[in-house]
């Protein structure tokens, strides 16, 4: 390598003889033009901060997790999503003023914290209470019609949520079943019996 104009150039290579087309033949042992040293590129603008974001986890589809980031910087959420895309591989998408991402809530405000948010406020779903009750339903012989009853329908298994309602018909016809008694209520909702409320 040689030195002296600011710029690196490397030593000539040797030529092959079998080739027929030398493009560059002509620019050999000619000196290096002597250009001005060129200046770094700008330094990039240093990113706004975050300032106090807010991640609310909400329902997503077919059990996965969406969080709800609130609170980013105007004009900067298009930047945000797309950082935040690529870093987590999940979707994201804006709305209104907000970053919807199908992902989970605690690598989302990690990511958030990392990027220079100066607070990142966690709001969880709250997780309704199991209803009062017996835990069962998996003999037949003790569900009946007219009977209050917790059921898990087949829309609900990822999250678990229990309806309640009364029986109006016992849908499994063996004596027990491990996941539940399948039930139709009297509202016409059908799935297992989880709980026996009276």
């Amino acid at each position: 390598m040689r030195q002296g104009t600011g710029l690196d150039y490397a030593a000539p290579v040797p030529v092959d003889p079998s080739l027929k087309h030398r493009p560059f033949a002509s620019l050999q042992g000619r000196e290096a033009p002597n250009l001005p040293r060129q200046a770094p590129p700008p330094s990039l603008a240093p990113v706004t901060p975050l300032g106090r974001l807010f991640t609310r986890e909400e329902p997503g589809d077919g059990g996965v997790g969406r969080v709800r980031v609130i609170g980013a910087p105007p004009g900067l959420q298009e930047t945000l999503g797309k950082r935040l895309r690529s870093a987590l591989g999940c979707t994201v998408w804006i709305e209104g003023k907000d970053l919807l991402v199908d992902a989970a809530l605690e690598p989302v405000a990690a990511w958030l914290r990392g990027q220079g948010a100066t607070e990142v406020v966690v709001v969880r779903r709250p997780v309704a209470p199991a209803p009062a009750g017996v835990v069962g339903g998996t003999r037949r012989s003790e569900i009946r019609r007219g009977l209050r009853v917790a059921i898990v329908t087949k829309a609900d298994q990822p999250t678990g949520a229990l309806t309640e309602g009364v029986v109006r018909d016992l849908l499994t016809s063996s004596a027990e079943h491990p996941r539940g008694i399948k039930v139709r209520l009297e509202s016409g909702e059908v799935g297992r019996v989880r709980r026996i409320l009276g």
